[in-house]
């Protein structure tokens, strides 16, 4: 399945950071965030025909989908690395040619277009109302994906591929970091991913020369900030891919001989194509400056940014939503949030304050979580995990976290990455981000979903981000209860970490759709929380959620709109079933759903209340 010109996807789920410079003024003035062996297969099954007309049906949708799967995997070689063990074990073989990161140009971008609506042709030609339940829900996922994947593609001409911290840098950096050897055809294939880094980054340029040609281009304080990821990897030298690379090459077992020529082709291509890659995009970008008008949001782009941001966030939350859906969403539950904290009383926020979880390392908490989590969530498929801290050169100011996707058929690898400088010494905060990234969050979740053989393998491989971030925020939050601690001090972390993500995401929303200024977002941001009008500061709020959302548009809202959707159908359901409500076969019924769009879960949530009853 082709994709649309976007940042690169290597299957990482992470937390964004959010800075706790948001004070809040309520409370302020009440008291002046490895195993060789598979655990699971799901191998893509076949499909064979009979005779009756309503089992043809039914099989030929399962050849489709298997079908859309092994195109997904033959696309993109790269992200097949990622998703499947072997992929020749569906039917997919690559040539050596095969083996780059990818194409980047407005014609490939026509290309890929014109592929998706052949996609919706196939998919239209089957009956929904023939299909049987299971077949049906698949049905809307992959419509809903294909619907949401058209929209985005009808503005690609504006995709910021440089985005501070969450662009094509950072992601070529976290790329080649992640990628896993489970043999020397695996290190074979990464130095060929990593000779590609110069023509790749070659081709990103011409792009983004060709968009500031266009009028298109970032503004020069977005475009500084882009520099400046660029020069960091530059000047790292490529240490951080060099340590990793041979950490992974030792775990093979190679001869001296063997590992040392790795070693040595591994440094050359960091020389000749990864490093000055870098220094090419900063030197570009650079050159750049100065070529737009827009000194703010996507609306100021006219009808293509609309356009554009207005597909953004039907992809970033994962439903049919508009911008002033989410502004209506987000603005009641800010309402929500303060009104309940204007209740808080001066010893319960002295106790907020002051409390912090008695965990020393987070491998310790990350096994606290996988042990309680069976309290009020099914056992997870899988305990196994591996946990490190980002390197420096890829830590960022986004991320607090990100978690690597195990394989769809072995979850046996899971890599949680903790960015230390970010969360390392706040241990609630480190909680949480655990609990988002680990137990009951995305490995939680994922695995699950790619241990369950009843979910055809195209439904594990397409991306719902604010389902799977919303789920995420929604998990750790639910953490929250195995604290040791009073409910009132819970509560208040719930609330604190809502109303920080939804502020940046209602923030988000007045840049880049209501066409806010920085004095806009600061007048707004003084009816909530205790801010400065020195822009020039850098640790000024309104400075830095202006930024944000000019730099990275929508990158919040998942975290955000996402979380509040998740915790809306909790409240739909206990609402509904009062005293029937289970906590536990709530959230067997989420997971066995696997990650789907919110239609979705919104449309089974509803028969599985009435299967209650």
């Amino acid at each position: 399945m082709k994709q649309r010109i976007k940042k690169f996807s290597v299957n990482n789920y992470s937390k964004r950071a959010v800075s706790m410079i948001l004070c809040l003024v309520m409370i302020l003035s009440l008291a002046a965030c490895s195993s060789d062996k598979k655990e699971s297969s799901n191998k893509p099954q076949s499909s064979q025909a009979t005779k009756p007309k309503e089992i043809d049906v039914q099989a030929e949708f399962d050849e489709f989908c298997d079908e859309l799967f092994v195109e997904y995997l033959e696309d993109d070689p790269l992200n097949a690395h990622f998703l499947v063990s072997d992929p020749a074990d569906y039917g997919v073989e690559y040539d050596e040619d095969d083996y780059t990161l990818g194409e980047v140009s407005l014609e490939e971008n026509e290309d890929a277009y014109e592929s998706l609506q052949e996609y919706v042709r196939e998919l239209n030609s089957f009956s929904r109302a023939d299909l049987s339940a299971d077949r049906k829900i698949t049905y809307d996922i992959i419509s809903e994906y294909l619907r949401i994947q058209n929209e985005l593609g009808e503005n690609a001409e504006i995709v910021n591929l440089f985005e501070p911290s969450v662009g094509i840098a950072s992601n070529l950096s976290t790329i080649f970091n992640e990628y896993e050897f489970y043999d020397k055809k695996d290190v074979n294939e990464y130095l060929l991913f990593l000779k590609d880094t110069k023509r790749y980054m070659e081709q990103c340029i011409k792009f983004t020369q060709e968009q500031a040609a266009q009028g298109y281009f970032m503004t020069d304080k977005i475009a500084d900030k882009a520099v400046d990821e660029c020069k960091k990897h530059y000047d790292g030298k490529g240490k951080d891919l060099i340590e990793s690379f041979e950490e992974k090459l030792d775990e093979l077992k190679l001869n001296e001989s063997e590992k040392n020529s790795y070693i040595k082709k591994q440094k050359d291509y960091i020389e000749k194509y990864y490093l000055p890659a870098f220094k090419n995009a900063a030197d570009s970008l650079k050159k750049l400056k100065g070529s737009s008008d827009n000194d703010g949001g996507l609306c100021n782009y006219g009808a293509v940014g609309n356009n554009y941001y207005s597909a953004l966030v039907q992809e970033k939350t994962s439903s049919d939503m508009t911008p002033d859906d989410a502004i209506e969403l987000l603005d009641g539950k800010l309402k929500e949030i303060i009104t309940a904290m204007m209740l808080i009383n001066a010893d319960d926020y002295s106790d907020y304050e002051n409390y912090k979880p008695d965990f020393k390392t987070p491998n310790e908490i990350l096994d606290f979580l996988s042990q309680k989590v069976e309290t009020s969530f099914p056992a997870p498929v899988t305990t196994k995990y591996n946990i490190k801290n980002m390197s420096k050169t890829s830590e960022n100011d986004m991320t607090a976290a990100y978690y690597v996707k195990s394989r769809i058929d072995d979850i046996s690898i899971n890599n949680i990455k903790v960015n230390d400088s970010s969360v390392g010494s706040n241990v609630t905060e480190l909680y949480s981000t655990l609990a988002h990234e680990g137990f009951p969050g995305h490995m939680y979740q994922f695995t699950a979903m790619f241990a369950d053989k009843d979910i055809p393998n195209i439904r594990k491989v397409l991306d719902f981000i604010g389902a799977t971030e919303g789920w995420a925020q929604y998990a750790s939050d639910c953490a929250l209860q195995y604290l040791d601690t009073t409910d009132a001090v819970k509560n208040m972390i719930s609330m604190n970490t809502l109303i920080n993500y939804a502020l940046v995401a209602r923030v988000d929303l007045g840049v880049n759709y209501e066409g806010w200024t920085i004095d806009d977002t600061y007048d707004y941001l003084k009816s909530y929380i205790q801010v400065d009008d020195d822009f020039e500061n850098e640790d000024n709020a309104a400075s830095q959620l202006y930024n944000i959302a000019v730099g990275n548009p929508a990158e919040y809202l998942p975290y955000a709109v996402g979380y509040i959707k998740m915790l809306d159908m909790r409240d739909t359901a206990e609402k509904k079933l009062k005293n029937k409500f289970d906590e536990k076969e709530y959230h067997e019924f989420i997971i066995n759903l696997g990650v789907a769009p919110f239609s979705v879960y919104e449309s089974a949530l509803n028969k599985w209340i009435k299967a209650q009853k």
